[in-house]
């Protein structure tokens, strides 16, 4: 039998754990968080930065698309002026928001493997 081992990167934002900016350190991220019902399942916890990690906070996932989205609005209301450093961030939420997607279909088909209990489930339910 053979396993498939998780690479090391951000479930968010993608970026390399071997290769973190200075301040940035290796988290654990629950995609349900355990204040929201998530259990500590395998499933359930993947490989964060801790920039993600905090900027996402007790946030579901929905929860956290939606602070994505407002983010990239306002950022591409100042579209005539963009610089590479605007491009670089508008890149940025576009990975962020497309992987948050991915995570929460995949709570959403996974359901109640992620939730302690069935009870849980339906009052957080998306």
């Amino acid at each position: 039998m053979t396993y498939i081992i998780e690479k090391e990167f951000c479930c968010y934002c993608g970026i390399n754990m071997d290769n973190l900016p200075e301040g940035v350190t290796y988290t654990k991220d629950h995609l349900v968080p355990k204040c929201k019902g998530g259990n500590d399942s395998i499933e359930n916890k993947k490989t964060c930065c801790s920039d993600c990690n905090s900027e996402k906070g007790s946030r579901n996932l929905k929860q956290y698309l939606l602070f994505l989205n407002k983010e990239y609005n306002k950022l591409k209301q100042h579209e005539l002026n963009y610089s590479q450093a605007l491009k670089s961030l508008i890149y940025k939420i576009e990975i962020k928001i497309f992987n948050a997607e991915y995570w929460l279909y995949y709570t959403q088909t996974a359901g109640i493997k992620l939730y302690r209990n069935q009870q849980t489930y339906n009052q957080w339910k998306y």
